[in-house]
């Protein structure tokens, strides 16, 4: 909240203040979070409109609402409907500590759900045959989505 309140931003400070800390009962309130965060940096810019199209087999009507409905679903289950979510049963310390394969992060340098140090801290932590954390310049949390 220190970039927020540093900015006068009484946007992002305010709706995170109103919903409180998770674990949150009302799904809506994640996407509320990623609104906020995802455009807050002034480091951060949209992708191109441009950056990516879909294959023609794609790019039709229906596969465009059964992507938005399976989208739809999996947030539901992860984040959960009524205070149910599936996020914090889910220590991924424990589930893998271990990697047969390399390891790749990739995230925004300018993520602010997810800030490095806590993705590299759990990449630390790996056993992998290679490993690193590749952070994309002026990006936040899930900037590749629209």
């Amino acid at each position: 909240m220190s970039q927020p309140r540093a900015a006068s931003d009484a946007d992002a400070v305010g709706k995170p203040e109103k919903i409180g800390p998770p674990q949150w009962t009302n799904p809506r309130n994640v996407g509320i979070l990623q609104r906020i965060t995802q455009v807050r940096s002034p480091e951060y810019r949209p992708p191109p409109e441009d950056w990516f199209t879909f294959a023609a087999e794609y790019n039709t009507p229906d596969y465009r609402a059964a992507d938005a409905a399976g989208e739809d679903a999996s947030f539901l289950q992860f984040v959960g409907l009524a205070g149910d979510s599936m996020s914090p049963l889910i220590d991924l310390r424990a589930l893998w500590p271990q990697f047969a394969i390399p390891v790749y992060l990739i995230q925004g340098e300018q993520d602010l759900v997810t800030p490095a140090h806590i993705s590299t801290a759990y990449l630390d932590a790996l056993s992998a045959p290679s490993k690193d954390c590749l952070l994309l310049p002026r990006t936040g949390h899930d900037s590749i989505r629209r």
